[in-house]
């Protein structure tokens, strides 16, 4: 019985430390984040590269027989440098999530996911097939992405 005391006396000793250390490492993780989120930026219709993004998403469809039409809404177009993801919905298909870079003034689609082909449509799913298929997308441009609507938001 003296044990069982003991051990609680500990535990209560222990736990108010254990949640302080807990919060300050989420605090760091968050504020950390935060920063480094700020320099990847939202890409607005205004801008005079978003027409040249959807021009180039559309593009890729028809050059590579992905059968879905055009780009029919834009939810979310973000940037990072040279590196772009941008998520839409499309007339005939699933949203999508697609990953350009931009080389020699030219926009490239690098990635896509999404449609009926992507059995885990969960933003850890996203990241990891991205870099898995060009490693060379900076992290925070992953890492900053956070999905706006179905069926990527789980």
């Amino acid at each position: 019985m003296g044990q069982i005391k003991e051990m609680e006396m500990i535990m209560k000793k222990i736990l108010p430390i254990m949640a302080l250390v807990s919060f300050s490492v989420i605090s760091f993780a968050k504020d950390n984040y935060d920063e480094k989120c700020s320099l990847v930026k939202n890409v607005e219709i205004g801008l005079s590269v978003y027409p040249t993004i959807i021009e180039s998403i559309n593009n890729y469809f028809l050059n590579n027989g992905i059968d879905v039409g055009n780009v029919s809404k834009t939810r979310k177009i973000i940037n990072y440098k040279d590196w772009y993801i941008a998520e839409v919905e499309v007339e005939n298909g699933e949203p999508v999530v697609i990953l350009i870079n931009k080389v020699n003034n030219k926009l490239s689609v690098k990635g896509l996911f999404g449609g009926t082909a992507a059995p885990e449509k969960t933003i850890y799913a996203i990241r990891r097939e991205f870099k898995k298929k060009n490693p060379n997308v900076p992290s925070i441009l992953l890492n900053c992405y956070v999905p706006v609507g179905e069926p990527f938001n789980n």
